[in-house]
């Protein structure tokens, strides 16, 4: 990668939902199936989990003087790109609920380039970027819990083999 990179992160603003998300630990996450409160909740834990990695990857990136930059945006709810599980299941009562969570995808696909491509975004690291902001906005309490991030990053590390 060129030395002035930028990596750009998907997450979701479920990553905080429901608002009483507690970190289960990360091995049991890891064997989520055997926690139906997990499980039941997986969706939020991989965007939070989205969110740790990418401000652990910031700060090693700046421990190891790097100019690289590495974010992470929740794009919103694009129910017509086809990536939602089932859209049978957006009803048009339940669209008019999450109206505030949709996002076109044109829009957010502006917003990615945006992020990656414009000069005002080429220094800020670990920040979190919202579709409805230029601006980047705090994520959840939890995200930011620095032993949470070292946990996942030393268990990501194991599982892929790049221990020291």
């Amino acid at each position: 990668m060129a030395p002035d990179a930028r990596i750009l992160n998907v997450s979701s603003d479920r990553h905080d939902a429901p608002k009483d998300l507690t970190w289960p630990g990360v091995e049991q996450l890891a064997t989520s199936g055997k926690d139906e409160l997990v499980d039941r909740r997986s969706y939020s834990y991989s965007k939070l989990c989205m969110i740790l990695f990418t401000y652990k990857l910031a700060q090693q990136l700046k421990v190891n003087h790097s100019r690289m930059t590495v974010n992470v945006v929740n794009p919103g709810l694009m129910i017509e790109t086809g990536l939602a599980k089932d859209k049978s299941r957006f009803t048009p009562e339940m669209l008019d609920h999450f109206k505030d969570l949709r996002a076109t995808a044109e829009a957010s696909g502006d917003m990615l380039t945006d992020l990656m491509l414009n000069a005002k975004f080429a220094n800020p690291s670990a920040k979190y970027y919202d579709r409805r902001s230029n601006n980047p906005i705090p994520s959840s309490k939890l995200s930011y819990q620095k032993d949470i991030q070292d946990e996942l990053w030393q268990f990501s590390m194991e599982n892929v083999g790049l221990t020291r």
